[in-house]
C-alpha cells in the first residue's frame, strides 16, 4: 500500500458489530486479520483521494467519474504507464479536477470531449502538461484507443474483453489484474468485437448472459465467469491472484465509483461483496482493506472479518 496511506493509519479497536467513524483510514488488528478502512468521502468530492496517489508516478490518467466504461478500460494503461488514476467531474459543460492530484507532466485523458471537456484539456496544456487524449466515437472505440496506447508502451500478450453495457461489475473484477499485468481491457456490447485478437491470449470476463458464447468462440477466448457477479469475481481472483492473502473489499452497490480503487494497488484484488454474498475467497486472509464512500455497511464488515478468520 502507498506510504501516504500507511502514514495516516490510526489505531482503533473495533467490535464486529460497530464501525469506527474515521475521516480517511483506520486500523484494526488481532492475531489473525489486519483490517484497514478507507473512507473516500462524498461522491462529488473524493475528499481523501490524495492518499491513493503515487509520488513516483510517471503519468496521470484522467477519467470521468460519471463514465464507468472509460474508467475501467483505463486499467491496463494505469499499469503500463505507471500512472495515477484521477477522477474528473463534468457538469454544465465544464470539467474540473483537483489541481494537487496531477503530479506528473504527462497526462492522459480517457474519453471524448462530452465527458471531459476540451476546455480542461487546453488549460492543462497551458500549464505545461503533455496531454494525450484517447477517445473514440463511443465507449467501445475509446477502449480500442486505450489498448493501442498500452501496446505502444509495452509488449501485450493478453487482453480482457468485458461487457460495457451490463457487465460493469465483471469489469471491476478484472481491473486490478489488468493493472498488474499491463493488460488492455476491451469494452464490448457482449455480442460483437470489431478487432482482431488472434495474436494474443484473450480472457472473456463474465458469464454467457453478458459475454455471448459466439463472441467467446470468435475470439478464441478463455471465459472466466460465473452465475453472478460474485462468482465471476471469485473466479477472476483465483485465476490471477492464486494464494493471495490481501484483499480490497467493495460493496457491490458501489461499482459506479469503483475505478477509484484502481488507484491504490495492483497487488490486492477487488472483492465484490453484499450482505449475503459468498465470501469464502477471503478465508485465511492476512489483510482486508475496506474502501467505502462515507459509510461502511457494518453487516458486510462483520461477515468479511468472520470469513477471513476461517481456515486459519
Amino acid at each position: 500500500m502507498h506510504k501516504k496511506l500507511m502514514s495516516i493509519a490510526l489505531g482503533a479497536i473495533l467490535m464486529l458489530s460497530t464501525i469506527a467513524q474515521v475521516s480517511a483510514l483506520s486500523d484494526y488488528r488481532d492475531d489473525v486479520v489486519d483490517a484497514k478502512y478507507v473512507n473516500i468521502g462524498p461522491y462529488e468530492s473524493y475528499d481523501n483521494f490524495e492518499y491513493f496517489l503515487k509520488e513516483d508516478a510517471d503519468a496521470t490518467v484522467l477519467v470521468s467519474q460519471r463514465d464507468i466504461p472509460d474508467g475501467l478500460s483505463a486499467s491496463g494503461l494505469v499499469g503500463a504507464a505507471n500512472a495515477n488514476l484521477v477522477p474528473v467531474y463534468t457538469s454544465h459543460g465544464s470539467s474540473g479536477v483537483v489541481r494537487d492530484y496531477i503530479l506528473t507532466e504527462d497526462v492522459y485523458i480517457v474519453g471524448g470531449e462530452r465527458v471531459i471537456t476540451k476546455e480542461l484539456e487546453n488549460k492543462l496544456r497551458r500549464e505545461g502538461h503533455n496531454v494525450i487524449r484517447l477517445a473514440g466515437r463511443d465507449r467501445y472505440q475509446t477502449s480500442y484507443r486505450v489498448a493501442e496506447e498500452v501496446a505502444r508502451l509495452t509488449d501485450v500478450d493478453t487482453v480482457a474483453i468485458v461487457n460495457g453495457k451490463n457487465g460493469e461489475a465483471d469489469a471491476v473484477s478484472i481491473a486490478s489484474a489488468a493493472i498488474k499485468n499491463k493488460m488492455p481491457v476491451i469494452v464490448t456490447d457482449g455480442k460483437k468485437l470489431n478487432s482482431d485478437l488472434n495474436s494474443v491470449k484473450t480472457y472473456a470476463i463474465g458469464g454467457n448472459a453478458v459475454i455471448s458464447d459466439n463472441l467467446v468462440n470468435k475470439t478464441n477466448a478463455i471465459r472466466i465467469g460465473g452465475r453472478n457477479r460474485f462468482e465471476t469475481n471469485k473466479k477472476v481472483i483465483k485465476k490471477f491472484y492464486p494464494n493471495c492473502k490481501k484483499f480490497m473489499i467493495l460493496e457491490s452497490d458501489g461499482i459506479h465509483r469503483s475505478f477509484a480503487l484502481q488507484a491504490i494497488t495492483a497487488d490486492q484484488p477487488i472483492v465484490l461483496v453484499s450482505e449475503k454474498s459468498d465470501k469464502s475467497v477471503l478465508n485465511g486472509a492476512d489483510e482486508l482493506l475496506f474502501v467505502y464512500f462515507e459509510e461502511l455497511n457494518s453487516k458486510i464488515e462483520s461477515s468479511c472479518l468472520v470469513a477471513a478468520r476461517k481456515n486459519v
